[in-house]
């Protein structure tokens, strides 16, 4: 074998190595940048609803401690528990439209089966007790949501 050939042979071998080896290694860091730019989305899906949940079941607990201690007076935080409330069933309402796209399937139907749950009619029983009963269900879909987040999260 001629000397230049013992010369040339490892030098291309060494830069076809280099040329892989960079193609690779961008290609992962793109591909582990989506990565973490769709979990930190997630995160932030998750985080809103478990927010939102947690504002539902605050006013429905607010609301039925009130009506089981027949204080129907002026509250300093009524307004603003009404305020987050009516906030944060919107905000219910729009990420169970759009769970599916971002959330687990198992998150989403839990939003789903919250927004099909039965509407309480007022004449149905005590206001105590049909507060709490939509406590409750706030309640099983924030444990339901906090149970899917860290599994879909991997946390």
């Amino acid at each position: 074998m001629p000397d230049y050939l013992k010369i040339v042979v490892p030098s291309v071998a060494g830069f076809i190595t280099t040329i892989c080896a960079a193609f690779l290694s961008a290609r992962w860091a793109v591909r582990r940048a989506y990565q973490e730019r769709w979990w930190y989305r997630k995160e932030q899906a998750y985080r809103e609803i478990v927010d939102a949940l947690h504002d539902l079941l605050r006013y429905s607990s607010f609301e039925a401690d009130r009506d089981l201690n027949g204080d129907r007076g002026d509250h300093p935080k009524e307004k603003e528990f009404a305020l987050r409330y009516s906030e944060a069933y919107w905000t219910v309402q729009r990420m169970t439209d759009i769970g599916y796209f971002v959330i687990s399937q198992k998150a989403a139907d839990i939003l789903q089966k919250l927004r099909n749950r039965p509407k309480l009619e007022w004449d149905d029983g005590p206001a105590f007790e049909l507060r709490e009963q939509g406590a409750s269900h706030y309640r099983e879909a924030l444990d339901g949501i906090r149970e899917c987040a860290r599994n879909d999260l991997k946390v």
